[in-house]
Order: C-alpha cells, then sequence, then structure tokens
C-alpha cells in the first residue's frame, strides 16, 4: 500500500510539474498508448498486456498506474495467479448523455468528459497511424472544417450530426448481425475494426 501510494503521490507531482492535461497523458508514450487502446477494447492485465505487445511488465505496470491516477482506466476483476493477485483494468466508459443530462453536470465534470473522449481519439489515431492503417484505404474519410455561421446555423449543423450519429448506430447493429450470421465461413475474413468519430463543438473567434 505505501509503495503504491508513492508510487501515485510521484506521478501526480510529475503531471503537475509538466503540466500535463489527461489527453497528453493518455498519448505521450507509445507503450501508454498501446496500453489505453487495448484497455479500451477489453479488459487486461498488466502483464498480459506486456506479454501482447512485447513490452517490459515493470514499464507497463507503470504506465498502467499512470493512466489509473489520471482516471482513464479503472480496476475491474481480481484473480488469483500462482499463488499471487493478477489486476485487471478497463478503460473507463462514457456513457452516452441527452443534452439535459449533459446540462445537470459542472463545467468541471463537463471538461473531464470531453478529455477522456477526445484521449481515446488520439490514442486510436496514434495506432492506427503506427500500424499504417489510417490511410492503407483511400476510402477514409478525415477532415478539419472550422468556418462561422449564426446560432440557425449551428442549430441546423447539430441535426445534421445527430442524423449522421443515428445512421452510424443502425450501421452498426446491421453489420454486426451479418457478421454474426458469417461467424466460421471464410466471408468472416473480412471482418473490420472500424473507428467512428463525429465532432462539433465551439471555437474562440480568431482575433481581428
Amino acid at each position: 500500500m505505501a509503495a503504491t501510494a508513492v508510487a501515485t503521490r510521484a506521478e501526480e507531482g510529475d503531471r503537475n510539474r509538466r503540466g500535463r492535461t489527461m489527453l497528453s497523458a493518455a498519448v505521450s508514450h507509445p507503450t501508454r498508448t498501446q496500453c489505453f487502446t487495448i484497455l479500451g477494447e477489453r479488459a487486461a492485465s498488466p502483464a498480459e498486456v506486456a506479454r501482447e505487445i512485447g513490452a517490459d511488465p515493470t514499464n507497463v505496470a507503470y504506465h498502467f498506474r499512470t493512466l489509473k491516477a489520471w482516471g482513464l482506466i479503472e480496476e475491474v476483476d481480481q484473480r488469483p495467479v500462482r499463488g499471487s493477485i493478477e489486476h485487471f483494468f478497463r478503460a473507463v466508459q462514457n456513457p452516452e448523455l441527452t443534452d439535459e443530462e449533459e446540462a445537470t453536470l459542472t463545467n468541471e465534470k463537463r471538461r473531464l468528459f470531453s478529455e477522456n473522449i477526445l484521449s481515446f481519439y488520439a490514442a486510436d489515431a496514434v495506432r492506427s497511424i503506427h500500424t499504417e492503417l489510417l490511410y492503407a484505404r483511400t476510402d477514409h474519410f478525415l477532415t478539419r472544417y472550422a468556418f462561422d455561421v449564426d446560432e440557425q446555423g449551428w442549430r441546423e449543423a447539430v441535426d445534421a450530426y445527430r442524423e449522421c450519429w443515428a445512421r452510424i448506430k443502425d450501421i452498426k447493429v446491421l453489420a454486426s448481425e451479418r457478421l454474426e450470421q458469417a461467424a466460421g465461413q471464410p466471408e468472416d475474413e473480412q471482418r473490420l475494426r472500424m473507428l467512428s468519430f463525429l465532432s462539433l463543438f465551439e471555437l474562440p473567434l480568431l482575433s481581428e
């Protein structure tokens, strides 16, 4: 307990000195990024992830502690293994909130909620680039488009994003059904892991 507490305080002191955010903490080291994206998909222990990515278990355990200190992962299970206890973690999953539900949150909770989602996105993007999958398909979609609108334009854009999000969820359900039916068949080799990241938020106005 004492050793863990000291390590956690050291990591918190380190992050304060560096002035890092939750977002940068998730992607500031390639091993940490790998750990985080794996834990975004399933529960795993530091030892299990170390074997999977071929990294030093002590180093992986350190990155797990850092991710936990930032509130990006949480312990979900413990199992006895050869006379000791193996701890399993998973990335903290944010619920899907309605406008009304988000309105009940404090600004601090909204900020943490946003940083958590952006941390996932940044880590996923970094891993996809490193594995060359992000740009392997020429029909991928990656844009950045900043422009000025009035209040009506904002509401119309929000509605457009909601329609797209609803369509994406429908596509996911139908694709899952087809994959389940094709399980064990040659077509099952066509299974792809896709990331859909929709974002729409206000920026500060450019200075004149």
